[in-house]
């Protein structure tokens, strides 16, 4: 039970909101000139963050969401 009711589904869409308002509210261009202001330094490869911040992430973030709302059915 406490598998199951625990922290699943809202952990999942606490990841969905925070990677979706970082990437699309904030900016992920802004957010890599943040980095880049802090560490002194671009992160290598930078299209793959940008690319894995804005696309890759929220979605298999919903795909996981999606599933654990059907699996809970």
């Amino acid at each position: 039970m406490f598998d199951n009711h625990s922290a699943t589904y809202s952990a999942l869409m606490l990841g969905a909101a925070e990677i979706t308002v970082m990437a699309w509210v904030y900016g992920a261009d802004k957010f890599m000139e943040d980095l880049h202001i802090m560490l002194g330094f671009y992160p290598f490869p930078r299209i793959f963050w940008l690319l894995s911040w804005k696309l890759v992430s929220p979605a298999l973030l919903m795909v996981c969401l999606l599933y654990t709302s059907d699996a809970a059915d």
